[in-house]
């Protein structure tokens, strides 16, 4: 089995438009070039909700995580 490095990360500049971060060799934001501003607003608003929705699932496999830690331990601890 051969270990193959992870490229190195990509510098990222953040946009001042959509305050959104996008690699720093492109000219453009990769997020809102060519988006009107209600496009972006609405964009921006989507984006939110998923980044929410992402948080939520991460507190609830921490959640899962606490509670199969807490049974592995009382099983431990009961024999």
């Amino acid at each position: 089995m051969r270990f193959i490095p992870a490229p190195p990360p990509e510098a990222l500049k953040t946009c001042q438009r959509c305050n959104l971060q996008s690699p720093e060799k492109t000219s453009e934001c990769t997020h809102c070039a060519g988006l009107s501003d209600a496009e972006l607003k609405d964009y921006l608003k989507r984006h939110q909700g998923q980044a929410e929705a992402s948080s939520k699932l991460g507190q609830y496999f921490a959640l899962a995580a606490a509670l199969i830690f807490t049974l592995l331990v009382l099983s431990i601890l009961g024999n």
